[in-house]
Parts: C-alpha cells; sequence; structure tokens
C-alpha cells in the first residue's frame, strides 16, 4: 500500500524533477528565502512559545490589579488567578490548532507565499497588542495577543517547511527543511534569554518582552517583495507555466531559456504529466483516496508524536531537577538557558546529518534514544532523594534526552509531509500534520501537570511508552523519503 502511495505522490513524471543541468547548490536568493522566513515565522512561533513563563508572576499580578480597576473583581483566591492564567497561556495552543488546520486551504487558496505574509501580519498586530498595557489597562488585549500570534504560529507551522523544501534542489531539501526547526529553537532560546531579569524580564518591562518579536518580522514584511512564489505552487497549483519558469529562474541562478530548453525535453512526460498532482484537492478527497491514508496517517503520527516524546514536559521538569542538585535560583536560570543551547546545538547538526543520513534512520535513532532518556529519567527521579550524585546525573540525563529528541524528532516531522506527498494534496496533509502537532501540544500542556502531581517521576513513562508505539508504527511503515520528493 505504501510503495503505490509514494509513487501517486512521488510523481515521477513531473517536469519539475531536477533535471541534470540545473544547479544543485545554494544560490543566493535560496538563501535569502531561507533566512527571511526563519526570522518572519520560525523564530517568532519559539519566541511564543518560550517567552511566557518567565514574566509569569509579574503578569498574573497585572492581570489582578487590571481586574480590580477595570471591573472592581478582586481574585483572593489563587486558584481563580490560576485559571486566568492558564487561559491565557494555553490560549496561544488552541488557536495553533486553528491556524494550522487553515494553513493548508489558505496555501492553496492564496499561495505559499500569500499564506505566509498573513501570517506576519497577524503576528505583528499582536505584538502590537502585547504592548498596549504600555498605553492602556486592557487584559482582553493582552488575551487578544496570544489568540491572534497563536494563529499566526500555527500558519508558520503548516505552510512554511512545504514552500522551503518547494523552492530548494533535491541535495539541500534535507538541510533547508531542519532550517524550521532551527528557528523555533532560536526563538525559544531567544525568549528564554530576553526573559531574564536584567534584560527584559523585570517588572514595568514585561510588555517590551512580549512584543520584541516583532523586529524579526518587521524584517520578513520588508524583504518580502523580494521572495519569489512557489515554481512548484505556480506550475501545479496555478498552471502558470511561464511565471513559475521566471520563478525557478530566479532561485536556480539560471537563464529561463536554459530551464525552458530543460522543460521542453520533458513535453512527453508533461503531457502524461499525473491530473491527481496538479488539480486543487480537497479534505474529503484526500480522506477517500485509500493510497493516501497510510502517508497521511504517518505525518499525524510523526507530528503528533514529537509532542508525546515529552520535550516540553522535560523543560518543565529540568527546574525541579537543577533545584536538587543545589542550584540557586538564577543559577537555574541559567541552566535552564544552557539546556536550551544544547537543544539548538543538536538542531545545528541536524542541518548537516540530514544531508548525509536518511530520515528512517534518524527518526528511529531519535526515538530509541528519546525512550532510554526517559527511563533514566524516571530512575533518577525516583532514587534522587536517596543517592547523592543522582541529581547531577540527572542533569547529564535532560541534556541527553534533548540530544537525542532533536536528532530526529525535533526537525524531521515538521517536513515529512512535503516528501510524501505531491503539490495537490500536500497543503492538507500538512494541515493535518500541525493540527495534530498543535493538539498534542495542547493535551500534553492541559495534562502534564496533573499526572506529575499524582505520579511524579513516573509519569515520564508515558512519554516513553508512546516514543516506543511510534518507533514500532514508523519501522514498519515509513519509507525512505530522502531524494524522493519531486524537486525544483
Amino acid at each position: 500500500m505504501i510503495q503505490d502511495s509514494t509513487q501517486l505522490v512521488s510523481a515521477p513524471n513531473s517536469p519539475f524533477f531536477t533535471p541534470t543541468r540545473i544547479k544543485q547548490g545554494w544560490t543566493s536568493l535560496l538563501m535569502f528565502c531561507a533566512f527571511s522566513t526563519i526570522m518572519g515565522l520560525a523564530i517568532p512561533m519559539g519566541y511564543g512559545i518560550g517567552v511566557i513563563n518567565t514574566p509569569a508572576d509579574v503578569i498574573r499580578a497585572w492581570c489582578n490589579e487590571t481586574l480590580q480597576a477595570n471591573y472592581d473583581v478582586v481574585l483572593t483566591d489563587k486558584k481563580d488567578l490560576d485559571l486566568i492564567w492558564s487561559v491565557i497561556v494555553s490560549v496561544f495552543l488552541l488557536s495553533g490548532v486553528v491556524g494550522s488546520f487553515i494553513g493548508g486551504w489558505l496555501a492553496n487558496l492564496i499561495g505559499r507565499k500569500g499564506a505566509m505574509l498573513v501570517s506576519c501580519l497577524l503576528s505583528t498586530v499582536a505584538g502590537f497588542c502585547f504592548l498596549s498595557p504600555l498605553i492602556v489597562n486592557r487584559i482582553e488585549l493582552l488575551f487578544a495577543g496570544r489568540v491572534i500570534v497563536g494563529l499566526s504560529a500555527g500558519l508558520g507551522t503548516a505552510v512554511v517547511p512545504m514552500y522551503l523544501l518547494e523552492i530548494a534542489p533535491t541535495k539541500l531539501q534535507g538541510s533547508i527543511a531542519t532550517f524550521f526547526s532551527l528557528g523555533i529553537t532560536i526563538g525559544v532560546l531567544l525568549g528564554q534569554i530576553l526573559g531574564l531579569n536584567w534584560l527584559l524580564g523585570g517588572e514595568t518591562r514585561w510588555p517590551y518582552l512580549l512584543s520584541a518579536y516583532i523586529l524579526c518580522v518587521l524584517f520578513c514584511l520588508l524583504t518580502f517583495p523580494c521572495l519569489p512564489e512557489s515554481p512548484k505552487y505556480l506550475f501545479s497549483v496555478k498552471n502558470e507555466r511561464q511565471s513559475a519558469l521566471q520563478a525557478l529562474s530566479r532561485l536556480r541562478g539560471l537563464p529561463a531559456d536554459l530551464l525552458q530548453s530543460e522543460l521542453d525535453s520533458k513535453d512527453t512526460a508533461e503531457n502524461n504529466f499525473n491530473n491527481e498532482e496538479i488539480q486543487t484537492w480537497s479534505v474529503a478527497q484526500v480522506l477517500r483516496t485509500r493510497s493516501l491514508l497510510l502517508p497521511l496517517a504517518l505525518v499525524i503520527a510523526l507530528q503528533a508524536g514529537q509532542q508525546f516524546a515529552g520535550i516540553n514536559a522535560v523543560f518543565f521538569y529540568s527546574s525541579d531537577i537543577f533545584k536538587s542538585a543545589g542550584l540557586d535560583e538564577t543559577s537555574r536560570e541559567y541552566a535552564v538557558i544552557g539546556t536550551g543551547c544544547v537543544n539548538l546545538g543538536v538542531n545545528v547538526i541536524a542541518v548537516f546529518t540530514l544531508k548525509y543520513f536518511t530520515r528512517r534512520f534518524l527518526v528511529l535513532l531519535s526515538c530509541y534514544g528519546t525512550v532510554l532518556s526517559l527511563l533514566l529519567l524516571t530512575l533518577c527521579s525516583h532514587y534522587m532523594q536517596t543517592v547523592s550524585w543522582l541529581p547531577n546525573a540527572s542533569i547529564a540525563v535532560v541534556m541527553l534526552y534533548v540530544f537525542m529528541y532533536g536528532v530526529g524528532l525535533g526537525p524531521i516531522p515538521y517536513f515529512i509531509g512535503s516528501e510524501l506527498f505531491a503539490v495537490g494534496p500536500r497543503p492538507i496533509a500538512m494541515a493535518f500534520g500541525s493540527f495534530a502537532n498543535w493538539g498534542g501540544n495542547f493535551l500534553v500542556s492541559l495534562t502534564f501537570t496533573t499526572f506529575f502531581n499524582y505520579l511524579a517521576g513516573y509519569s515520564f513513562l508515558i512519554f516513553a511508552g508512546s516514543t516506543m508505539l511510534l518507533s514500532i508504527f514508523i519501522h514498519a511503515y515509513l519509507p525512505e523519503t530522502k531524494n524522493s520528493v519531486a524537486s525544483l
């Protein structure tokens, strides 16, 4: 079954499979496209995830004061304030679910570039909402900012990896695909660093902290006119051959005449081009096409499994581990940042490893290493109070977990849908995957504290079990997708 679906989505007769004479290396425009989109969409997304916890106490106090001033409501019960704060935090994830699901539809309706522009504009509006407490104290604007920036992040998750793979030549797809995950990691780390008390984490500076990502978005907006639309989208979805050639010529740094001759040599292939590739697909069509169900299940499993591997839970628990190791509050903040640096480092390594190793090998290695790390973390948390050296060992286990997670589970789920699906059904598949990713993130955030209160360190066994199930599914059904996607 998977062999048939791979043949369908790989579309070997496509004239946009890389001709032998087309440039396969980096061009200045390709690098610029990757840099601009990561700056404007991936980094702000990671920033929104990583920045909110640092100023939590300050913002909660501001919420209480604002409610009292505007509505004469005084929250004396800590649980009521906790509820308001949890809504402000979690609505980012909920709106991310919505944004990710409409991302595929929007990418086909107005193009990859148009969908990214909408995402940038939404995050800009959200940034100004975060700055509003400097002028007017309205908790509704803070809430609206979290909703809007979540929508923006969800859109970006569905569209950016797809855009990057569609503009890259075959041999660079592994490298460029990791840039989105790398940008998210940079954003998370940037949020942690700027949240330090002596930077923007002070009592009066939190509006600047929440909105600082606007600088990255504005850079992307300023450069947006220079970015080409995806040639694959122009050719296969819009049927605009000449526009596709012009965009491809800019990206490859070659004259359009040369590319035209390459495409003309594919006339027979173009005449036999699979119509299923070039039509606009609906959700119902994808779900009714049996050959696409297994690839769709793989995309959903990998995206959800990325969250059910427990990365956010481990980062949440890491502060307690550092505390048990005897670190004071300031040292713990820097230790958490150190963990973020490890996460960033392994994402940088992934840019190169994906070029030389297969997707299956890396994602399975990541799954097995993550399961082992979670089992060790469970043992460490259980015996931490009785064995003197285990707190320090736990720090090493956390670092090992972050490394093994970043090898495969971190970057690969974001772009695997673009390698399993052709242009027609690809936006729908990416939307389903992003929906699963954001939904899994929300579910873990909603339930982990409860599980941890009842199970303590044993809660990591849940993540170990889900990751082991994911590895079994991947081992049985995931085909190798390296170099299999239609390239421009």
